[in-house]
């Protein structure tokens, strides 16, 4: 956070760009999850973007209300209940 001091005051901004030499090549996320993990995906390719990576890619596999649980139960059943999707330059669409 750097400090801006004009007329005898000052303020506090917070840095909004990533330093050029810190942006990642490519950002890869596998979330596994329930519907918040499917809200967040809504804002972190913009933000992975924002900071410089070039290759972005996404997957999410979610169901809905899910806790640890669930996601045990699910992976030790072999239950395909899981809603995924997934961004980057070679979207998928949506799948139940």
């Amino acid at each position: 956070m750097k400090t801006e001091e004009s007329s005898g005051t000052s303020s506090q901004t917070a840095a909004t760009e990533a330093p050029e030499d810190d942006a990642p090549e490519s950002f890869n996320v596998l979330a596994i999850g329930n519907s918040f993990t499917i809200d967040t995906f809504e804002y972190l390719y913009g933000i992975a973007e924002s900071y410089g990576a070039e290759n972005i890619y996404l997957a999410n596999a979610a169901i809905g209300g899910a806790g640890l649980v669930n996601h045990i139960e699910c992976l030790r059943g072999d239950l395909a209940k899981y809603i995924s999707s997934t961004a980057g330059r070679n979207r998928l669409p949506v799948t139940r």
